[in-house]
């Protein structure tokens, strides 16, 4: 990727997080200080939103596949490193949401950020899984992957395959 790509998806995540923490300093309460039911429902539907937004930047910026993990690490690094500081100083950027709400506020991020890098870890090495990669990567299942199921049935039972006299 060239540097001004690279500068404008930094650039990119900077927005997206400064308006997800301005968003979050007025409206956070509604979500982390609630009934379980809306955090649990928010919990859930946020890193599935997120996840769609990147990859929809990634396809208006028209970015390779094979860049897309350094990509999506441009995207979310202004985000880990702002919300440290949001984190580490809640009562001053969120006011209106109260100091003990601050475990869930992390939990919430922590999951938005965990699970887009998941689904992508998972992805991309169901792409170049080779049968001589297919142990390195342990007890991990893909069948979440969208591959075809022979193929997906295939790799499963690559990885669950105690490894053969020749291999360690």
């Amino acid at each position: 990727m060239k540097i001004r790509e690279c500068l404008l998806l930094f650039s990119l995540g900077l927005m997206i997080w400064i308006s997800g923490t301005i968003y979050y300093a007025y409206a956070g309460h509604r979500v982390l200080e609630t009934t379980p039911a809306r955090y649990w429902v928010s919990f859930a539907i946020s890193p599935i939103i997120s996840g769609a937004f990147c990859i929809l930047i990634l396809r208006w910026r028209h970015v390779a596949q094979s860049n897309w993990a350094v990509a999506m690490l441009l995207l979310a690094i202004p985000g880990m490193v702002g919300e440290a500081v949001v984190l580490s100083n809640l009562g001053t950027f969120m006011p209106r949401i109260q100091e003990a709400s601050g475990g869930r506020y992390g939990a919430f991020l922590f999951a938005t950020l965990c699970r887009r890098s998941r689904h992508r870890r998972i992805r991309h090495a169901s792409r170049r899984l080779g049968e001589s990669k297919a142990s390195s990567l342990g007890s991990h299942d893909i069948s979440l992957v969208r591959t075809p199921l022979p193929e997906r049935k295939r790799l499963n039972s690559l990885l669950r395959a105690p490894p053969s006299h020749g291999e360690r």
